[in-house]
């Protein structure tokens, strides 16, 4: 299963965009009071420009049985367009554990979003059940990623820039740690440069 990063950032290198736009539905803003066609009507608008939408939950929450009906019907809709879309659940879920648990299923499964907002405020027992979440088949849904510029991640664009050598050895035992800390929690981790983002380069 293709992660969530490296969905986004194939996303951003195909449509030169990093666009994602909110659904934010306030009735009280809003021209006309159906929420689905309304959501549709941004989204037949900005397809072709973005990589992706964000509802948020707590305006479709706030109508009731109606809003979540309409917030269904409008993930359904993206998944019908013709170009793939990203899909983020606004949804700054976090609780204890257990309660966490719940959340992360509903959020990945029955609205099967591509990623969430999380509040941290309830620490780690409260983010970790969403960073070690898997479905079904057992395929977790969490990459950590970092961007870095190349002149400080790639040894060949270094150069003799004292400041870029610097940066490249602080980031290099940054970034072993990192990779060891999310190997033993089964997250994956890498970094990318802006060349990897519009296809200009690769890395070695």
């Amino acid at each position: 299963m293709i992660s969530f990063n490296q969905n986004l950032v194939q996303q951003i290198s195909d449509k030169k965009s990093f666009l994602i736009v909110g659904l934010d539905p306030n009735l009280d803003s809003m021209p006309i009071k159906d929420i689905f066609q309304f959501n549709k009507k941004i989204i037949d608008s900005t397809y072709d420009l973005v990589v992706g939408y964000k509802p948020q939950f707590a305006y479709y929450e706030s109508q009731g049985f109606e809003g979540l009906d309409a917030l269904y019907k409008t993930i359904d809709y993206i998944k019908q367009l013709p170009e793939k879309k990203l899909i983020i659940g606004d949804c700054k879920r976090s609780d204890i554990d257990s309660t966490s648990d719940a959340y992360a299923k509903a959020m990945f499964e029955y609205w099967d979003f591509d990623a969430i907002t999380v509040v941290p405020f309830f620490g780690r027992d409260g983010i970790l059940p969403f960073i070690q979440y898997k479905d079904k088949k057992g395929r977790a849904r969490v990459e950590l990623i970092e961007i870095k510029p190349s002149s400080q991640a790639m040894r060949e664009n270094i150069g003799k820039n004292k400041q870029n050598q610097a940066s490249y050895v602080l980031n290099m035992a940054k970034w072993e740690a990192a990779s060891k800390y999310c190997k033993s929690k089964g997250i994956r981790f890498r970094v990318i440069t802006e060349m990897e983002l519009f296809h200009q380069g690769k890395r070695k």
